[in-house]
């Protein structure tokens, strides 16, 4: 599989492990404090947003879907 930045997020530890920036990727049951979450929702300065094209951004169902997904750990 050809894995961007490292981060493999096919299994939860993986996730949690995260990739080239060393810290994890999930925070699980905190999605506010989880890297994904906060680069998906394009709002936080420290993240790069995913998927860094504009047009190719979550609608905020799939945002909801992420955040419930972390939420429940």
């Amino acid at each position: 599989a050809d894995i961007k930045g490292e981060l493999d997020l096919r299994s939860l530890a993986a996730a949690i492990k995260g990739g080239e920036s060393g810290e994890a990727s999930l925070v699980p049951g905190k999605p506010e404090q989880s890297p994904l979450y906060l680069a998906v929702t394009r709002k936080h300065k420290d993240w790069s947003a995913m998927p860094p094209k504009e047009a190719d951004q979550l609608r905020e169902e799939q945002l909801a879907w992420i955040k419930d997904w972390i939420t429940a750990g």
